[in-house]
C-alpha cells in the first residue's frame, strides 16, 4: 500500500504539470487559430484541449477529496490509495497524450512554409534573438536551449519533464 505522503507528492506534481500546461496550451491554440482557416475543426480541437485539462483538474480534486476525508471513512478498502494513485497516473497519461497531440499539430499545422525550420527568425526581430519553438518566449524572457530544428525554453523544459515524470532540478 502506498504511503499517503508519497501519494500527496504525486498529486502535487500532477497538479503542477496541469497548471503549468494551461498557458502554453492557450498560446498554442491561439497560434493554431491564426494559422488554420477551418473554424469548426479548431473549435473542436480547442474543446479537446480544454476538456483534457478540466478532466485532469477534476480527477485530481477527487483524489484530494479521497485523501483528505480518509479512504476508509468513505467505504473504500484499505488499498484505496492504489486507486487514488491510479487516478494520478491516468491524469499524467492524459496530459502526455494531449502534449503529443499539441506537438504533432505544432509540427504539421504550424510549420513555416519556406525553409521548413521551427527555429527560423522573424525578419523584424533583431539578429541573434531566439524564440522557444513551443511557447514563443524569447531569450530575453527565458533561458533558451537551441537545437538543430527547434528551440526550447526553461519553462517548457520543466513542463515536458513533468509530463514525462522526470524530476527536474534547476
Amino acid at each position: 500500500m502506498k504511503d499517503l505522503q508519497i501519494l500527496n507528492e504525486e498529486v502535487n506534481a500532477a497538479e503542477a504539470v496541469v497548471d503549468a500546461g494551461r498557458e502554453p496550451v492557450t498560446q498554442h491554440l491561439e497560434r493554431v487559430r491564426s494559422a488554420v482557416t477551418t473554424g469548426t475543426v479548431v473549435d473542436q480541437y480547442g474543446e479537446y484541449l480544454s476538456t483534457t485539462i478540466s478532466v485532469a483538474k477534476s480527477s485530481l480534486a477527487v483524489t484530494r477529496r479521497l485523501m483528505s476525508t480518509g479512504m476508509r471513512s468513505l467505504g473504500f478498502p484499505d488499498d484505496a490509495t492504489e486507486m487514488a494513485s491510479g487516478l494520478v497516473s491516468g491524469v499524467l497519461e492524459s496530459m502526455r497524450g494531449m502534449y503529443l497531440v499539441v506537438s504533432v499539430v505544432e509540427q504539421l499545422a504550424l510549420q513555416p512554409e519556406e525553409g521548413d525550420s521551427r527555429v527560423s527568425r522573424n525578419q523584424s526581430e533583431p539578429q541573434g534573438i531566439r524564440k522557444c519553438s513551443f511557447c514563443g518566449a524569447t531569450q530575453t524572457e527565458e533561458k533558451i536551449v537551441a537545437g538543430p530544428v527547434a528551440n526550447i525554453c526553461g519553462r517548457c523544459t520543466r513542463l515536458a519533464c513533468g509530463v514525462l515524470g522526470i524530476r527536474f532540478q534547476e
